[in-house]
């Protein structure tokens, strides 16, 4: 792989990591001040619903609409029945349901919201000092320090990225082969 190409593939990264970031820290202040309601059995309000919320500028009512619809009328339960049950194309395994493409073009996985819902992500828990939220997934609080903890995760994803990139370029500046100038190397 190229740098140039190393490059690029860092930057889409960074740029989704970015994006969740500041979606989370903005649900996060979002509840702390009270400008969103939390009600984790509310479609819209729930642990999914607030994120979808911030990352789709939408209103609870909305997201609620939104994920009734992508689940075609089917009372199949929580966020997770309703994005196993959601129709995917079958040439790029992509959600049809608008909400979901959405959620996924802000830089979130379907695994993500699946283990979102129940504040399931081992690495989340354990920066968190858990192992699991069994009963604790519905509180509002509990949620909170969840979504600190992930932003914690996905800042030091970060952060190890910067250290390979950097490590990388050093490497290739390093090589006596090189036929890269330094200032090509760092505009590329």
């Amino acid at each position: 792989m190229t740098l140039s190409m190393i490059r690029r593939k860092l930057l889409k990264l960074w740029s989704m990591s970015t994006k969740k970031i500041k979606i989370l820290q903005d649900a996060v202040d979002g509840l702390e001040s009270g400008r969103y309601h939390y009600s984790w059995t509310d479609m819209g309000s729930c642990n999914c619903g607030i994120v979808s919320q911030v990352a789709l500028e939408m209103t609870s009512y909305q997201v609620d609409a939104k994920i009734c619809r992508a689940s075609h009328g089917k009372d199949i339960g929580l966020w997770t029945g309703r994005i196993k049950e959601a129709i995917r194309c079958e040439k790029t395994g992509i959600f049809v349901a608008d909400i979901f493409r959405k959620l996924q073009s802000k830089g979130f996985t379907l695994k993500e919201l699946v283990k979102l819902e129940h504040l399931a992500d081992r690495r989340v828990l354990a920066k968190m000092g858990r192992k699991s939220l069994t009963t604790k997934y519905d509180d509002q609080n509990v949620f909170i320090s969840y979504m600190k903890a992930w932003i914690e995760v996905l800042e030091e994803d970060d952060q190890k990225a910067d250290l390979k990139v950097c490590q990388s370029i050093n490497n290739d500046l390093k090589e006596p082969n090189n036929t890269n100038s330094k200032e090509q190397l760092l505009n590329n």
